[in-house]
């Protein structure tokens, strides 16, 4: 599935008289970039929708968000920038940050700079600054540092990896590369993996990750199963 633009004309709404643009990534692009209006810049995850007008509002600068989404926001005084992500708004002046817009709520991962996040439901807000992650879960409203160098590695192509057991570094590879990865003996789980791999594909992961404990895999489509030789 490609990517998807649509350019429609909409009533009175959160944008105003405008022309609306409709931008989707489909589930076989990943890092797809974007330039808004006023020159921010935004990368879309797989299967994320992003909606924004033709021209900002006077005052502010509204963007709807469906999806997993980098932003890198210029900076205007006196206009701040937002994120309607459903459950949740996310409000800057200008800043990098990612949000995950899902079923289950939101989640805010700043990079740089300040972010203000609101929970619509109860107005309950959070201030989050650089290396804070923020989630929106039905009621609650709750910030943590994050610990996950691979956070970004959808959109960086970076896995880094210090000891961590064979089964987190499968989850982080299934949810960068959208693969499939069955392991069919457990005491794979356990081992321990101290790497980084940088833009490689994940055929030559998981390729080298055999190489070094001695496994073997079959791909069968975007199936990948492991196990001990």
């Amino acid at each position: 599935i490609g990517l998807s633009i649509t350019a429609l004309y909409v009533g009175t709404n959160a944008f105003g008289k405008k022309e609306l643009n409709i931008i989707t990534a489909g589930t076989g692009q990943r890092n797809v970039p974007v330039i808004l209006p006023d020159g921010s810049r935004v990368f879309l995850n797989r299967n994320t929708t992003l909606e924004y007008p033709d021209n900002f509002k006077r005052h502010n600068r509204t963007v709807r968000l469906e999806g997993e989404a980098f932003f890198d926001v210029v900076s205007m005084a006196g206009k701040e920038f937002v994120v309607d992500a459903g459950e949740a708004n996310i409000k800057v002046l200008g800043t990098s940050f990612n949000v995950n817009a899902g079923d289950d709520g939101v989640e805010v991962f700043v990079t740089e700079g300040r972010v203000m996040l609101t929970n619509i439901r109860n107005k309950q807000s959070l201030t989050l600054e650089q290396g804070d992650l923020g989630s929106i879960f039905d009621e609650s409203a709750i910030k943590n540092i994050n610990t996950d160098p691979n956070y970004l590695a959808w959109k960086t192509e970076v896995l880094e990896f210090e000891g961590d057991r064979l089964e987190k570094v499968i989850s982080d590879l299934k949810k960068v590369y959208d693969i499939n990865i069955e392991i069919l003996n457990e005491e794979i789980n356990d081992l321990r993996v101290t790497s980084v791999f940088d833009k490689q594909a994940p055929d030559t992961i998981i390729r080298i990750i055999c190489t070094t404990f001695n496994l073997e895999y079959y791909k069968e489509g975007n199936i990948y199963s492991l196990d001990k030789k």
